[in-house]
């Protein structure tokens, strides 16, 4: 049983948390004197099914007042285009995680100006249950003094959770549509992770003369895996990359995808189309 992060894939869960972490409160501006920092961003957890797992989470007030800092949960979904969203209430997700973590810290606590708090949080996982469960402990900060009459603004940070029951992992997926334009100059296609646990998916898209000659191939993303939750979809824009496009005719597309789970490389889906392209 462990619980850490993924060291070699760190750039890209930055990339994912600044999409959702740092966010205005109330859509204001908070003080320039308000800032804090939750450590650490991410949880990667394995715990057995009635197993507890016991973790800390440190908020610290880098800012120059005192501050008031709220503690809740909430649920996630990733979107089609990979942008993290919080759902609430709590539950309303097929693979909440939020309801199974507690802790004795009070709701809203104060810190005072450079002032760090280490905030223990239990994770029980009930018997029985399978695969990967997601959630968000968000810390909302507030100034710990509001004038009269005016708007209260802060900041929000959090810890996302991401949690594997060891041994039930089904891992899978399926190619759900390809489309090409009529210039044969963008496709897209829509993958689903049918499975029961998150990962990082890749493709290639092999674009073949009618005949099986292989003219091109292109690896989507270009910079990086995507993450996908169990029951997510993803959606992909490729284009033709090559100088000269594509000429009038038929032409097979051959797409595959696969996944990056820990080290290892797993080959989900493969899906063959024709097409016809007009200029």
């Amino acid at each position: 049983m462990k619980c850490c992060i993924n060291q070699h894939r760190n750039p890209f869960w930055i990339i994912i948390l600044f999409a959702f972490i740092f966010l205005g409160f109330m859509g204001g501006v908070a003080s320039p004197q308000l800032s804090f920092y939750v450590s650490p961003p991410l949880l990667e957890i394995d715990q057995v099914g009635g197993g507890v797992k016991n973790f800390t989470v440190e908020i610290s007030n880098t800012g120059q007042e005192k501050i008031l800092v709220k503690t809740s949960y909430s649920d996630i979904l990733l979107s089609s285009d990979g942008k993290v969203e919080l759902i609430r209430p709590l539950g309303t997700t097929p693979h909440t995680l939020a309801s199974w973590i507690i802790t004795k810290q009070d709701e809203t606590t104060s810190l005072e100006s450079g002032e760090i708090k280490r905030v223990l949080f239990q994770l029980r996982v009930p018997r029985g249950e399978r695969g990967g469960r997601y959630g968000v402990i968000v810390f909302e900060a507030l100034p710990f003094t509001i004038p009269q009459g005016k708007v209260a603004l802060g900041i929000r940070s959090g810890t996302l959770v991401f949690l594997t029951i060891p041994r039930t992992e089904e891992i899978k997926g399926t190619i759900d549509d390809v489309i090409s334009s009529t210039d044969g100059k963008e496709f897209k296609v829509t993958f689903k992770n049918t499975g029961n646990i998150h990962y990082e998916t890749e493709g290639s898209l092999i674009i073949k003369s009618n005949d099986g000659k292989v003219l091109h191939r292109i690896r989507f993303p270009e910079d990086k895996p995507s993450l996908i939750l169990p029951q997510g979809k993803r959606e992909f824009t490729i284009l033709w990359d090559k100088k000269d496009p594509l000429l009038d005719g038929k032409y097979i597309l051959e797409i595959r995808m696969s996944a990056w789970v820990g080290i290892r490389t797993l080959n989900l889906s493969r899906k063959v189309v024709e097409i016809e392209v007009k200029n």
